[in-house]
């Protein structure tokens, strides 16, 4: 019974001895490589190990395992402080897109702006034009009037002496009747020119068909609508005599009128051309706040756009941190079982 219960006894420290102690302590060589430890300490410590994880006995074993306990943790701190920075660098990096972003819808409102208003300052240059174009007009015509006044005058000179002419010779003649019967063509030429002279000025109808008739007649054989026809159209000349009479007599205040037509116009021009070059101006003006704020919308949405591909990159560092994390954790959570054990994993 004594030496079955010694077999008994031996055999669990024969199952340690004969486990590679290297292998069971993987976690820890591999939380060990990754602390921030130079070759030479990171060896002595691979090569410790196996006689100090478990439960030591020795004051330096409980010394040495406590510094291994200490890279663990540290080895801990410094994966969650990579989370932590990890983290920290991609919440400044989505600020930065969020402030890039608020800064683009800004600009594209500013750009939106200026172009409506480049657009009222376009329409209100071509308005400008439209009224240069106008006072030009003006000015011309104003010219042609106040240039044209003398040969206007002539002409109304020579117009009066015709219908004087008519009435003291080839009308006079008529309202006699003292051409010839045999001249009857010349008699029919003079009555002819006689009703183109009245088209101007009051010839209808019906006075046309009743002076050739009244003209043919013998003044003594004339009857009352005869001489009631050859009356008004007389009275026609006279009145439209008296007509150029006036406007002759007042020529000299049309003149007057025309020359101030065309002072008027000058100036308004002038004031049309100026408004033209205000217009302009402020057409340039706005096209060029266009282009500026076009540039800076530009420069925004590069400024975006450069951002996401960092935002990319964050978002893995971190997933890369967390990941490395729940490894280390996992090799701590491992190497604490390994350090619950009874006695140290000494080959």
């Amino acid at each position: 019974m004594a030496k079955r219960s010694a077999d008994t006894k031996t055999s669990p420290k024969a199952k340690v001895t004969k486990t590679d102690p290297k292998e069971r302590l993987e976690p820890l060589f591999q939380l060990v490589d990754k602390a921030q430890l130079g070759d030479t300490s990171k060896s002595m410590l691979v090569s410790m190990a196996p006689h100090c994880v478990g439960n030591p006995t020795h004051e330096f074993q409980v010394k040495f395992k406590e510094m291994l306990d200490g890279v663990v943790t540290k080895v801990d701190m410094e994966h969650v402080e990579g989370v932590e920075r990890a983290q920290a660098s991609l919440t400044e990096i989505q600020e930065q897109l969020e402030v890039a972003q608020k800064a683009v819808a800004t600009e594209t409102e500013e750009v939106t702006a200026a172009r409506a208003v480049r657009t009222q300052k376009e329409e209100a240059l071509n308005a400008a034009r439209k009224e240069v174009a106008s006072a030009h007009a003006a000015v011309a015509t104003a010219k042609n009037k106040v240039e044209s006044i003398e040969t206007e005058r002539s002409a109304m000179v020579a117009e009066k002496a015709e219908y004087e002419s008519l009435l003291e010779g080839d009308w006079a003649v008529l309202k006699a009747g003292t051409i010839d019967g045999k001249k009857w063509r010349e008699r029919a030429k003079l009555i002819a020119f006689s009703l183109k002279m009245l088209e101007p000025v009051g010839l209808d109808a019906a006075l046309e068909s009743a002076l050739p008739v009244a003209f043919k007649t013998k003044p003594s054989e004339r009857g009352s609508f005869a001489e009631k026809a050859i009356v008004y159209a007389e009275d026609l000349l006279h009145k439209t005599i008296a007509k150029l009479a006036e406007k002759l007599s007042g020529f000299e205040a049309e003149a007057a009128g025309r020359a101030q037509v065309l002072v008027d116009a000058v100036s308004a021009q002038q004031g049309a051309c100026q408004q033209e070059e205000q217009r302009q101006a402020e057409f340039l003006a706005a096209d060029a706040a266009v282009k500026e704020k076009e540039a800076s919308l530009n420069h925004e949405k590069k400024a975006e756009k450069t951002l996401a591909p960092k935002l990319n990159k964050s978002k893995s560092a971190l997933a890369m941190a967390e990941e490395r994390l729940v490894q280390v954790r996992s090799l701590i959570a491992e190497f604490k079982q390994l350090n619950e054990a009874a006695a140290p994993l000494e080959g």
